[in-house]
């Protein structure tokens, strides 16, 4: 059994948070889909999943966690306005206006249009259709997807002089891995809450298999379980860069975010496990394998993923045990990264 994570606890003490989430997220198994994915084959792979589609603000997802400590940041500060940039259909923008409306301050979302060809429902509807409902201010940076994450940064510096201008206190979310990780807390904090759960349902777990894309996930994995020194395997899925570029982004969000919490620990690059066979032809792109995984999980466990994230770390996750990746009798933990509102948005490609 594993240990009652108290160096998480210290860790994270001292560190600004709002309360965001509804509830500690289930920890359960996926019982049909480990079955059929067992079926002849000369080992057992047991599929568990982490909930975090249900962390409760705004039809979930993962990126209510970093927002209890960034925004935990901005309300310390007494900042009254954020400022956030995305894809055009971007699950923490989302999140973030909604946190923004729970506190009772303003939204400004820049979007960038990552998804070339995508028809008129992928820009009205989904994540865009709830920026409005929350209230968000929203712009549109045309460069965004070809100058890349510090060119949508220096933007939103100047969408914050203009607050200034009239009088508001502005809080940037950057993009871009060249800032502190503070997001990445969140994460940290996830494994407290899984090593609790691991606890009470007398689990141990040989695999770890999550979606891969600003990093801030995965590397807060990965020093959560540092932290409390378990050797547990992190199969990152990437789901934006090719394997060797998302790996140096890891790398660098770790080394950060061990800085921010005045660790010693280090973690080797042989540690960090990027795949990117899942990413077809990029950022927001679906494959039919992606396709397929979406469908199977649905069908199976009743476990609804997204094409730009889930939907790719679910493909990984199956394909992983169907070539039994994993030693024998191994128990895998799925993280879901949520994102439930992109399914509307893809409708045209998902009801094929």
């Amino acid at each position: 059994m594993y240990k009652y994570p108290n160096n998480i606890i210290a860790a994270l003490n001292g560190f600004p948070r709002v309360p965001l989430l509804s509830n500690d997220t289930p920890l359960e198994n996926l019982p049909n889909l480990t079955s059929l994915l067992n079926k002849n084959t000369n080992k057992f792979t047991k599929l568990f999943i982490k909930r975090d589609d249900l962390t409760g603000l705004a039809m979930g997802g993962n990126k209510t966690r970093p927002l209890e400590f960034i925004l935990g940041e901005a309300v310390s500060k007494g900042c009254d306005q954020i400022i956030i940039t995305g894809a055009v259909q971007s699950n923490y923008c989302r999140s973030a206006a909604a946190a923004a409306a729970k506190l009772g301050i303003n939204c400004h979302i820049q979007t960038e249009n990552r998804v070339s060809e995508m028809n008129e429902t992928y820009h009205k509807n989904g994540n865009v259709l709830l920026y409005k409902i929350f209230g968000a201010k929203v712009s549109f940076f045309s460069e965004g997807a070809n100058k890349g994450e510090d060119a949508a940064d220096k933007e939103l510096i100047k969408i914050s002089k203009y607050y200034e201008g009239i009088g508001k206190k502005p809080y940037i979310i950057n993009l871009s891995p060249n800032h502190d990780p503070i997001g990445a807390l969140g994460y940290i904090d996830a494994i407290r809450e899984i090593l609790i759960q691991c606890r009470t349902q007398d689990i141990k777990f040989d695999g770890i298999v999550t979606a891969s894309g600003t990093a801030s996930t995965h590397a807060g994995i990965l020093v959560g379980l540092a932290l409390e020194n378990l050797k547990i395997p992190v199969f990152g899925i990437c789901v934006r860069r090719n394997k060797e570029e998302q790996k140096e982004r890891v790398i660098k969000v770790v080394k950060k975010l061990l800085k921010l919490i005045n660790s010693n620990i280090t973690i080797g690059a042989e540690k960090i496990l990027t795949d990117d066979r899942w990413l077809g032809d990029g950022y927001g792109t679906m494959s039919k394998e992606v396709l397929d995984a979406i469908k199977l999980a649905a069908q199976t466990d009743a476990i609804l993923t997204d094409p730009t994230y889930s939907g790719k770390s679910i493909a990984g996750l199956i394909k992983l045990a169907q070539q039994n990746d994993f030693k024998n009798n191994a128990n895998i933990l799925y993280i879901h990264t949520g994102g439930h509102p992109g399914i509307f948005a893809y409708e045209a490609l998902l009801s094929n």
